[in-house]
């Protein structure tokens, strides 16, 4: 994972160019935190150390990516100039929030299915319901105040837990509510900022980049410094002959 973060703002910038957006410097600042984050908690054990770390990882993904996303639909309908197109974006960022943050837990379920790892991690409780210790599904079993668990092995070990061990379905739920979460302030924020002032619209969502080779070109009738004006009266006439970067010689009669 440090390897590939290392090719990590390069592939910005090739993205960026690929797709002509700029991505405005607060939403790198968090893409990048959010990266470094993930290296950070296992590296360093910030998950561990740092309380409620993973959850901040999870908000801040939930809140870019939606900012993401709005910039990407930008590409299908335009820059969001009107109520039209802006509220198209907006959604489609929501949902774009969404997507991946449940492609991010199908992810770590895989990790812990197929490769023996516990991207899923455990949680310590004490107490729950089961329909299968019931042995229907008219009521639930319920089992509170679990103070201790005793696993046995095979070999003849055993562990002894405080409580009862979850083995990743409150962690998923959680990691995509707090990603659901970020996805929200995402929608809240920026449909009131786009009505206001729209400075978080201008310093978090990706802007299209237009292209200059392809746009006309436009002479202005202002004569800047860099200009050469030369003008003569011919029969009556003014000739204005103008010299710039964009033409060699624009003669209006």
């Amino acid at each position: 994972m440090s390897f590939m973060f290392g090719f990590f703002i390069p592939l910005i910038y090739a993205v960026e160019k690929w797709l002509k957006l700029k991505f405005p410097a607060p939403t790198l600042a968090i893409t990048l935190f959010i990266a470094m984050g993930s290296i950070m908690g296992v590296g360093y054990n910030l998950y561990t150390v740092v309380p409620f770390f993973d959850i901040i990882l999870h908000v801040l993904s939930g809140f870019v990516f939606a900012c993401l996303g709005f910039g990407l639909f930008q590409l299908a309908v335009g820059e969001a100039k009107n109520k039209k197109p802006f509220w198209a974006c907006l959604l489609f960022g929501f949902a774009l929030s969404l997507a991946i943050g449940l492609v991010w837990e199908l992810f770590e379920y895989l990790g812990t299915a197929l490769f023996g790892l516990d991207m899923q991690e455990d949680t310590i409780v004490n107490g729950f319901n089961s329909y299968l210790l019931s042995g229907t599904h008219s009521e639930t079993f319920n089992i509170d105040g679990i103070t201790q668990t005793v696993i046995y092995f095979g070999s003849g070990k055993s562990i002894t837990i405080d409580g009862y061990l979850d083995i990743g379905l409150i962690d998923t739920i959680e990691d995509m509510a707090v990603c659901f979460l970020g996805a929200i302030i995402y929608f809240v924020a920026i449909a009131i900022d786009w009505h206001k002032k729209k400075i978080l619209f201008r310093g978090l969502i990706p802007q299209l980049v237009n292209n200059a080779v392809d746009a006309p070109p436009i002479i202005s009738n202002e004569i800047s410094d860099d200009v050469l004006e030369v003008a003569a009266e011919i029969d009556g006439e003014l000739k204005l002959t103008v010299c710039s970067d964009l033409c060699d010689v624009a003669n209006n009669d």
